[in-house]
């Protein structure tokens, strides 16, 4: 079982918490308005769904880069290379 981790506050006053549970941050991509001209008109913090063709360069399982959080399952990863991209309404263009 983890131990509390203990910190003093500005005024030293010694305060104990529990320790927190590591959440993995979602896929984010960046993208311009040449992949994307939509973007032109969008607007920040509104939502959109995106289609999205991707090719899997590599697959993995587990922590390739250092120790696994401790009780966290192996999980699948993949690198994966954007294809095309379109608003998910849009209708093909070919």
């Amino acid at each position: 079982m983890a131990e509390k981790k203990r910190r003093t506050t500005s005024d030293g006053a010694l305060v104990e918490s529990a320790p927190r549970k590591y959440v993995k941050p979602k896929p984010s991509f960046t993208v311009d308005e040449k992949a994307l001209p939509q973007i032109k008109s969008w607007s920040v913090g509104k939502i959109y769904k995106l289609e999205i063709e991707v090719e899997m360069q590599s697959h993995s399982k587990g922590d390739t880069f250092g120790p696994a959080v401790v009780g966290e399952k192996k999980t699948h990863e993949a690198r994966l290379t954007v294809l095309s991209i379109k608003p998910e309404d849009s209708e093909d263009e070919e």
